[in-house]
């Protein structure tokens, strides 16, 4: 702490102002025989490292550096308490870096320790910490497909745990991770966890616009199981976006594409009077920061959920899209992403042909609307 500015390192987004001196802390660290040190100074030193990202490659340096010594001796796991386990996982995570063999370790401590000993933030973050590396988990060679049903087994314990205690004592950050890992690793939230968050929500908030916009994408997928839950979300989230006089300038570019996609996917349950209010503020607000503040993923989202919608919203967007198309910037979108562009623009033009002066009602045939999941990272 103190000593002046010089050769500070700042994270954006995570409040923490580092000089060089951790750089070199870590970087005799790594030189060093860890064989001896405790399970929570070695998981301790990858949490630090993946928090602030220190200097080029040190972070991974670090991290490799503790897991070498799960590797070497799987068996030290065994002396691993939640908090070890829980910043290895957030570590890993955060630098989307494991090993083959380190989750079903950790998996296989985590169930002698037994789900109940964790604390809610422990379960958030050991369960985001594995919803990153699910991308690793699919992709890579050498043994992680058995890995990735290893994920999707302490994913559903979690699910079970939390469950179970009603989400009681949970924060909001914690609850809108627990809901995107889940997502991710699963593909929707379940029953028991959407009934949860109803409760929850019956006396919290999610408080921060990241958050509140996760929670709407992730309990959008859920079906009718999430009806109670994502009512309450979507009206927190009209309060902040409609009546709020800020709008929806606090909301990330990320987290406007979230509602919009949540939106496009919750239309056909939710009253007109919410979801056209909403997307007309959500409007507004994307063409006042152009397309270019949006990345293909995220507009690719607006795209689909604007599309989704009966409603004259949407219509200042196609324009930009086109200036969009014009200029080249296409180029930087996947196949998935202009493939849902192409869907979209296609199902917006008979939209608008539907579309009366006075109605909102368009016939869209279940069969010509693409069911697109959407892309969301944390």
């Amino acid at each position: 702490e103190g000593g002046g500015d010089k050769g500070v390192i700042v994270r954006p987004g995570n409040g923490l102002e580092l000089t060089e001196a951790l750089e070199e802390v870590l970087g005799v660290l790594v030189e060093r025989d860890c064989s001896q040190m405790p399970p929570q100074a070695l998981c301790n030193a990858a949490w630090a490292a993946a928090k602030v990202e220190v200097g080029p490659g040190i972070a991974l340096q670090t991290l490799d550096a503790v897991l070498d010594q799960a590797a070497a001796s799987p068996s030290r796991c065994r002396d691993w308490y939640p908090q070890d386990l829980s910043n290895l996982l957030w570590a890993c995570g955060t630098l989307r870096h494991s090993r083959v063999g380190l989750l079903p370790a950790v998996a296989a401590q985590a169930a002698k320790l037994g789900l109940e000993a964790f604390s809610s933030q422990a379960l958030a973050n050991s369960l985001w910490g594995v919803a990153r590396l699910s991308s690793t988990l699919d992709q890579s060679e050498g043994g992680f497909g058995g890995e990735g049903t290893c994920a999707e087994k302490l994913c559903a314990d979690v699910v079970e745990e939390v469950a179970r205690r009603e989400l009681v004592g949970f924060r909001s950050q914690e609850v809108a991770n627990l809901l995107w890992a889940v997502t991710v690793i699963q593909g929707s939230v379940s029953p028991s966890l959407s009934a949860a968050l109803a409760t929850w929500l019956s006396s919290n908030t999610l408080r921060q616009p990241q958050e509140l916009s996760i929670g709407v994408w992730a309990i959008a997928q859920a079906g009718e199981s999430g009806a109670a839950a994502l009512h309450s979300l979507l009206a927190e989230a009209a309060d902040r976006v409609v009546r709020s006089p800020s709008g929806a300038q606090d909301f990330s570019p990320q987290a406007v594409a979230n509602l919009v996609w949540g939106l496009g996917r919750a239309a056909p349950s939710v009253s007109p009077l919410v979801v056209h209010p909403m997307l007309l503020a959500l409007e507004r607000e994307v063409c006042a920061r152009g397309i270019a503040a949006f990345q293909p993923r995220e507009v690719a989202a607006l795209a689909w959920g604007f599309a989704r919608i009966p409603s004259p919203a949407g219509n200042d967007l196609w324009p930009l899209l086109l200036d969009l198309a014009h200029q080249g910037g296409l180029k930087a979108f996947q196949s998935r992403q202009l493939v849902c562009l192409a869907w979209a623009s296609a199902a917006r033009a008979r939209l608008v042909s539907t579309l009366g002066a006075s109605s909102l009602d368009a016939d869209r045939a279940q069969q010509e609307e693409m069911d697109w999941g959407g892309e969301n990272e944390d």
